[in-house]
């Protein structure tokens, strides 16, 4: 047994080891087969003509490809999403949060979002059926 067990073998501990397992040890498995097999080359999950895959799985591994390319680009997309290229971006020295304020700009969310903030706004409170009996039946209303 590894001297460290017994440092980890209680709950922090073990949600410790979880933490860096999934941010460190997957990630570093998946780009540089760290912990895996032994191969005669550099291999890693990304490589299309790694020693890993066979030839019917190549395929699959362009597609997984591309879709951590787009959730990457649409990461990207979400964290530049509040910014627009004719306001300014102010330096560290420069910003506050009045400035950051002002330059935020808040775009549509679309028709689901509508939707969903309509019906929010408009009901007022929910209650039982008119008969009073407790069968499950609730009514919105929007009036006092």
């Amino acid at each position: 047994m590894p001297w460290y067990n017994n440092y980890f073998n209680n709950p922090p501990g073990r949600l410790l080891v979880i933490l860096v397992t999934l941010t460190v040890g997957w990630p570093s498995y998946l780009a540089f087969n760290i912990s895996g097999q032994e191969y005669d080359r550099f291999t890693c999950h990304y490589d299309l003509n790694g020693p890993i895959f066979s030839n019917r799985e190549r395929l699959q591994v362009h597609i997984s490809d591309l879709g951590i390319m787009s959730a990457i680009y649409v990461l990207y997309k979400i964290v530049m999403a509040k910014g627009h290229p004719s306001l300014p971006h102010y330096g560290e020295s420069e910003w506050d949060w009045l400035r950051g304020a002002l330059v935020t700009v808040d775009r549509d969310y679309g028709v689901l979002n509508k939707a969903l903030w309509r019906e929010a706004r408009e009901c007022l409170f929910v209650e039982l059926d008119e008969d009073g009996a407790q069968n499950g039946v609730f009514w919105y209303r929007n009036k006092l």
